[in-house]
């Protein structure tokens, strides 16, 4: 009965090692043609927004616009969609501060805030707490956009000084946390 065991399992030993993995290279697999997936596709940010209807501008006034930005206000002006952006002009008809506040997805504003203010040429910004982004200054003004969660928020303005782009933001911020 042993030598039968015994005799049993050495046929089973030879068994797999004559299953097992071959010493000839395998053929290679072939190439597959499928496009990735698209949630693999970076978000596209959305349209930058334009004037569409007068103000008033719902999370900062004419007042707050013209103080922060040191020029007065001529008029307001808003676009389409919710929460609207809004479009501060001097009297002279000149745009001089713009706000803008994206709601939506997060991977969304993340991607809006790097076009505005790119990661690699932008001076990172970290105001107010808990808000992560960046400014530029740039030959015709300056920019200031920060994101938290799914909340993105743009400001830019004809004044070369990047703190009133930011403490634009910051008032902005403040009114859509209300």
């Amino acid at each position: 009965m042993t030598h039968r065991r015994l005799g049993l399992g050495l046929l089973g030993c030879l068994a797999l090692v004559a299953c097992g993995p071959s010493s000839e290279p395998a053929e290679p697999a072939p190439a597959t043609t499928q496009p990735p997936s698209s949630s693999a596709k970076a978000p596209e940010p959305p349209a930058e927004p334009a004037p569409a209807a007068d103000g008033p501008c719902p999370y900062l006034s004419a007042d707050q616009a013209a103080q922060l930005n040191g020029q007065l206000v001529g008029s307001v002006r808003i676009s389409a969609g919710k929460p609207p952006a809004c479009f501060f002009y001097r009297e002279d008809g000149e745009l001089q501060l713009t706000s803008w506040v994206y709601e939506g997805r997060q991977r969304v504003a993340q991607a809006l805030i790097d076009k505005v203010v790119p990661v690699r040429t932008s001076t990172r910004a970290s105001e107010p707490p808990g808000w992560e982004g960046g400014y530029l200054q740039l030959e015709d003004g300056a920019r200031y956009a920060v994101t938290r969660g799914t909340t993105a928020v743009v400001v830019t303005t004809n004044e070369q000084q990047s703190l009133k782009a930011r403490e634009a933001a910051k008032q902005v911020i403040a009114a859509i946390a209300d």
